[in-house]
């Protein structure tokens, strides 16, 4: 083989090595595009469900339904982690009356509400009431407000520049990983349930059974012979005296 054709074998190799890499990475997209999120970009809902599905370690392989919870899903890649989220009570579906749209940009309050239900505080935030704190108190939605409260008094949240909370716009993955990890949710730990044992229950074992106390002995019944014993048709015995004078 001349140079001319070594060159074209080397080309064809690299090319087929590109192809190779590119086709791993797109198909590592596909499955897990919230993996290429970059800090400063915009986070979705989709791939925020996903990264907390997967920081919660909730079963995912399970999760899926016929029909879905949201008809917009249905074969959406983040299904199962919006699914198990859903199963959780970390989503509610009363929340999204029109859909979940798994790919449009998640909300600051969206977030904070599932991070509270997360630490598993949704009675705590809904029977919460007051100021938030924020000068956009009003912008806050009402079913929301409770979420913000207990959101910030656990550092989910904090003070801002401009002492607002901007509730409705949406957040990157950096933040969204900040305040995640603010409030450091922990993975449901199930409680196993005691298997049935083979094994009888032993009974008691047998009480010692007690001594029986000594009967007390009957008294002799006296014979006559005593003195001043009267006749011997007497029903009386008077011993003798044992003591000396």
């Amino acid at each position: 083989m001349n140079l001319k054709g070594k060159k074209k074998g080397v080309l064809l190799l690299v090319l087929l090595l590109v192809l190779l890499v590119c086709g791993g990475v797109y198909t590592a997209y596909r499955l897990h595009p919230e993996s290429f999120v970059g800090k400063n970009d915009v986070i979705t809902r989709g791939e925020f469900a996903a990264d907390l599905a997967k920081e919660l370690k909730l079963d995912t392989g399970s999760a899926v339904k016929d029909p879905p919870t949201f008809s917009d899903i249905d074969g959406h890649w983040a299904e199962k982690y919006i699914e198990a989220l859903v199963n959780a009570g970390i989503i509610d579906p009363a929340d999204y009356p029109d859909g979940f749209k798994p790919d449009e940009p998640i909300t600051r309050a969206e977030i904070i509400k599932m991070l509270v239900r997360a630490k598993g505080q949704d009675n705590e935030a809904k029977n919460t009431q007051g100021h938030s704190g924020y000068d956009d108190q009003s912008d806050i939605p009402d079913d929301d407000k409770g979420y913000v409260i207990v959101g910030k008094e656990d550092g989910i949240i904090g003070g801002t520049d401009d002492g607002k909370l901007h509730p409705n716009d949406p957040v990157t993955k950096g933040e969204a990983d900040d305040m995640t990890g603010k409030a450091d949710p922990k993975p449901a730990t199930p409680t196993p349930s005691s298997p049935a044992s083979d094994t009888p229950t032993p009974s008691k074992p047998d009480q010692p059974t007690p001594t029986p106390s000594e009967p007390e002995k009957p008294t002799p019944t006296p014979t006559p012979g005593g003195s001043d014993s009267g006749d011997s048709g007497g029903s009386y015995y008077y011993p003798d005296a044992q003591a000396e004078f």
